[in-house]
């Protein structure tokens, strides 16, 4: 477990030391901050307060569904990918750890960077909702649905980095997850019978839990395409690393 934990820290820095992602956590901040201010224009022109302004499931939708996504696309590519590229990839595999605790570590490393990104969302806009003078009503309601859209984001994760082992072109890699990434959006919103077997469907799990109750046996059946997906993408994965040549 030491020797794992040594490998997960080793990722979370290489991910750290880069700079682009301080880069989009500030575009995030500034994100939300241009909402609010916008909030607060239309209040001072039509005289309606914010008390009721919930910013954090405001956000939440396009966060969840396409910019933590892209940043997970991103990690995804500099761990796995790019590292082979540039044959730095060596470097990891020859530490004293398996191939399967290294393939573990990044695939945590990449999901962590997006629950980073999720929370810090979450963590932004209750200080700007206490800026704005908004209430907190909901605040531990919407902090649950925070917690329940960081399970599809594993399965995105696994699916990023998935990807990821089937080329050593990171560009490629970022063009094909962008486009299952869209792809899933149009085939759910055209072709609904479709969309909905597709994991990209439950991104905003929280939906499912905190609106409409859906009847157990049909939330079973949900949880169980989602936990089969991310079994998919993590065993084909990893199955392709420990015999991939590098």
């Amino acid at each position: 477990m030491q020797l794992f934990m040594g490998v997960f820290r080793g990722e979370i820095a290489k991910l750290a030391a880069r700079k682009k992602y301080i880069v989009f956590l500030v575009i995030e901040v500034l994100i939300c901050a241009i909402v609010l201010l916008v909030q607060m224009a239309v209040e001072h022109a039509s005289g309606i307060g914010l008390r009721g302004l919930n910013l954090r499931m405001m956000l939440l939708g396009f966060f969840i569904s396409i910019y933590i996504p892209l940043i997970i696309f991103m990690g995804a590519c500099d761990l796995f990918s790019s590292e082979v590229s540039e044959n730095s990839m060596r470097a990891s595999l020859m530490r004293p750890a398996s191939r399967f605790k290294v393939f573990f570590a990044k695939t945590l490393a990449v999901y962590l960077l997006g629950v980073c990104y999720l929370f810090a969302l979450f963590f932004v806009t209750v200080i700007l909702e206490i800026i704005g003078g908004s209430s907190l009503h909901g605040f531990f309601s919407s902090f649950g649905a925070y917690l329940l859209d960081a399970i599809p984001l594993l399965v995105m994760a696994l699916m990023a980095v998935f990807v990821n082992q089937l080329t050593r072109s990171s560009t490629l890699v970022m063009l094909i997850c962008i486009i299952v990434l869209v792809g899933s959006y149009v085939a759910n919103l055209f072709l609904p019978q479709v969309g909905a077997v597709l994991f990209t469907s439950y991104g905003q799990w929280h939906n499912l839990w905190i609106g409409t109750t859906l009847p157990f046996g049909a939330m079973i059946m949900k949880i169980g395409m989602l936990l089969g997906y991310g079994m998919l993408f993590f065993c084909g994965g990893y199955y392709i690393f420990e015999r991939k040549d590098m």
